[in-house]
């Protein structure tokens, strides 16, 4: 009687428990739909906001974050070391219980100046890392708008060559032109639309490596909102640049790890100076090592000197580069003007303007571009000073 009994009991469990699995999946379905859909929306983003996003979630940051952390605890225990040999010191004896020898409260400060300056070093990495990533967001946003110009003077310039194939075929038809031009005008427009293809893959390339930074879904549409800002009236001066390069050490990596180990180095001959005469084998050649430090901070400093300098006269020839392009569109645009009028009074062909339009839009194009060369040139000199400079400065 019970055996029956649990019997009726197990299908109509199984039954409730199968009810409760398709009211769970059927309540999924539309949360998957919106996240399908979600993908597929298209996505507005700024420069601003797409640095945001990246200081936000990108993995590289808690690495550097990580760091600082490790470098406070290390500093924390070898400051408490370094407090109770001092308070050892102070008490005076020389036995093991209430004194310390001399010798080793210096090794103490030593270990905490170490540690101060190894925590220095990794704020400095943090901002570096911090730096180095809004460096690639704006580079990779900045080559993206370069490849959608790209996009709209290839879909431009293949318009052109179908209206011109359009003309050249009519004409052949009516046995004003020859074939070979027939054949031309073809592998003109074959030709512009290959450009094309390359351009939008161009883009796709440059928006994959912006939504990797940003973390913004693959499939997701991008469109990119930040205008490009004209070209500033005044670029830094020589006295500006100058105040750059003497911060150096607090704002490029290598720099600070050069001068890092310089100290440390400097740190551990002064210990040794206190043990060992300067004509002592390990006196010599501990100095040698600081010797070679020094070299090398020297080195590692001239190095980013000059990187700053070249970067800021970069800045200045991309700047020169789009006013001469930017003046030439002035001939390009009059000569489209003049090109139409003549068509419509019937003593030009439709060929001179298609080409004066081919000559405009070119002379369009290669200034924007420039334009964005010249924010690109701006973004260089910032990553080569290891600071934000212009700040939101370069946008408008």
């Amino acid at each position: 009687m019970s055996g029956n009994k649990m019997g009726d009991f197990l299908p109509i469990r199984l039954k409730i428990l199968s009810f409760i699995l398709i009211g769970l999946v059927l309540a999924a379905l539309p949360l998957g739909l919106a996240l399908g859909q979600g993908n597929k929306a298209t996505v507005r983003l700024s420069l601003d906001q797409a640095v945001e996003a990246a200081l936000k979630a990108h993995p590289s940051l808690d690495a550097a974050a990580a760091q600082v952390e490790r470098a406070e605890l290390q500093l924390s225990v070898v400051k408490d070391t370094y407090d109770e040999a001092v308070r050892r010191e102070r008490n005076g004896g020389s036995g093991p219980t209430f004194g310390v020898d001399p010798y080793d409260l210096k090794d103490a400060s030593i270990s905490f100046n170490n540690a101060s300056m190894g925590l220095k070093l990794a704020h400095t990495a943090r901002n570096f890392a911090r730096e180095s990533l809004r460096g690639q967001v704006s580079r990779s946003y900045f080559e993206t708008m370069k490849a959608e110009m790209g996009i709209n003077s290839a879909e431009a310039a293949v318009k052109r060559a179908e209206e011109n194939h359009r003309v050249v075929k009519a004409q052949y038809q009516a046995g004003v032109a020859a074939r070979n031009e027939v054949l031309g005008a073809e592998a003109q427009l074959a030709m512009t639309r290959a450009g094309l293809e390359m351009a939008k893959h161009g883009r796709q390339i440059g928006l994959m490596s912006l939504k990797n930074l940003t973390g913004t879904p693959l499939k997701a549409e991008v469109e990119l909102t930040t205008p490009l800002a004209q070209p500033e009236a005044e670029e830094m001066t020589e006295a500006e640049v100058q105040i750059l390069i003497a911060r150096l050490g607090d704002s490029r990596l290598d720099v600070a790890r050069a001068e890092q180990s310089l100290l440390t180095q400097q740190v551990n001959l002064e210990i040794l100076s206190s043990r060992y005469f300067p004509q002592s084998h390990p006196y010599k050649l501990q100095a040698l090592n600081v010797k070679e430090a020094q070299a090398n901070y020297r080195t590692q400093l001239m190095d980013a000197e000059v990187q700053v300098r070249q970067a800021h006269l970069k800045i200045l020839a991309a700047r020169d580069n789009y006013r001469a392009l930017k003046q030439a569109l002035e001939p390009a645009r009059e000569s489209l003007r003049l090109a139409r009028i003549r068509h419509q009074a019937g003593v030009a062909a439709l060929a001179e303007v298609i080409s004066a339009e081919s000559v405009f839009a070119q002379a369009e194009t290669q200034a924007m571009q420039a334009l964005t060369d010249y924010h690109l040139a701006r973004l260089s000199f910032e990553l080569a000073a290891g600071t934000q400079i212009f700040g939101t400065q370069i946008l408008k």
